[in-house]
């Protein structure tokens, strides 16, 4: 069995709504014991102190001598119901004083005892309590006892035949976990043998071009909104930067025209234009003025080339990571709207991407020339606030230049 305690912070049962809280005991409790019933008598409103309401189908052997048994007789069991009353307190704190107070107001409504009686709480309960719940129940003629606080509701919440509950209720799945090591490392070296075969060779940095989807769009390759679909897009063509960090791959998720002076460590961005699209492949529907309606990529390569010196362009890129473990599948080949190969992925929060990033400016003629994780500080505001188009400017001075 997992040890959660040792790997995942305590689960805040206090958090939940009050019939919600009801509800995950009540669910907690089915496979406990051989209930003919459970009901939900909190819902109701006029529940008397009865949270929830079960009974327990007993089965009692009947004796009898052997020596009045005849080879034709038949010995049917007697079947007993038996009432037990669950109480259930979402609360930070119930002392001795408390404990026992909970009791007895159940009982000043009760003129009989049930067989059975458990109060369950979302906060811990300390031994003082423990003992006044076992001395208030025998008082009161209760046959059968049990007070759950949050350690026992966690111990029976992370059983793995609960892990259910521990997903419906908080968002949390124990079963990748629970998997074997060597289970897991065959998974994720089968998909890395798959994207070396696609994307290239580990150590060496990619230039692949690959389409993420997200395979639980069903709309795909149509898209409906185009501009919604700019701002999170289900699929698009991300460019292959390389395998890192370890059971990753890392694409180019935002890419800037940049300045900088390796020596002084000095930098700056045109950050008015993502420039991480691809141009040589466009998604199905979508041409590149979709991503750059302003045509500042024109306008941004032309002062780029004539205003920054050789030595200084630069880009300023940043990393995002899909982990091999949201990697569904590779699909090599594409389909006949948009090119392979395609990575399907398991999106989180409308993203294929790790919340991890990684940025840096690297020299355009140059990528051994690099400022990893540039200091703010050094920033110089190179740029103007406004660019001015040089477009036709740069158009003649290629043109010149082929002429020479």
């Amino acid at each position: 069995m997992a040890k959660p305690t040792r790997t995942l912070n305590p689960l805040h049962f206090e958090d939940l709504e009050p019939h919600r809280f009801e509800d995950m005991v009540r669910q907690l409790i089915y496979g406990n014991r051989n209930w003919s019933s459970i009901e939900a008598i909190g819902r109701s409103g006029a529940d008397q102190g009865i949270d929830i309401l079960a009974k327990e189908l007993v089965t009692d052997q009947i004796l009898v001598p052997e020596d009045t048994i005849e080879e034709d007789d038949l010995i049917y069991p007697q079947m007993e119901e038996r009432d037990w009353v669950i109480q259930c307190k979402r609360q930070q704190s119930i002392g001795p004083s408390e404990v026992k107070l909970i009791i007895e107001d159940f009982m000043d409504n009760h003129k009989n005892p049930p067989f059975g009686y458990m109060l369950v709480a979302s906060c811990n309960f300390s031994f003082e309590s423990r003992r006044v719940f076992r001395e208030t129940i025998t008082n009161f003629g209760i046959n059968e006892g049990h007070i759950w606080g949050k350690a026992e509701l966690e111990d029976h919440i992370f059983l793995p035949e609960n892990d259910h509950l521990l997903f419906a209720y908080f968002g949390i799945s124990l079963q990748i976990k629970r998997r074997s090591q060597r289970s897991l490392f065959r998974s994720r070296l089968s998909i890395k043998r798959k994207l070396k075969k696609v994307l290239g060779e580990i150590e060496n940095p990619g230039f692949e071009t690959v389409l993420i989807r997200n395979p639980i769009n069903q709309d795909y390759p149509y898209i409906e909104d185009p501009e919604n679909f700019l701002i999170h897009p289900d699929w698009r063509y991300w460019k292959f930067h390389s395998h890192q960090p370890p059971d990753h791959i890392a694409f180019v998720s935002i890419k800037h025209y940049a300045y900088m002076d390796i020596e002084k460590g000095e930098w700056d961005i045109l950050d008015g234009l993502d420039n991480s699209p691809s141009l040589n492949k466009e998604v199905f529907e979508l041409d590149r003025d979709w991503w750059d309606p302003n045509s500042l990529d024109r306008i941004y390569h032309a002062y780029w080339n004539l205003k920054i010196p050789n030595e200084n362009r630069a880009w300023a890129i940043e990393l995002s990571c899909v982990h091999y473990d949201r990697i569904i599948t590779i699909d090599e080949i594409g389909d006949a709207y948009n090119k392979g190969p395609h990575i399907l992925v398991d999106f989180v929060n409308k993203s294929p991407f790790e919340d991890r990033k990684i940025f840096f400016i690297e020299n355009f003629h140059n990528h051994h020339q690099r400022l990893r994780e540039p200091n703010e500080e050094q920033r110089i505001g190179y740029f103007p606030k406004e660019i001015p188009d040089l477009h036709d400017e740069w158009m003649e001075k290629l043109r010149n230049d082929i002429d020479s």
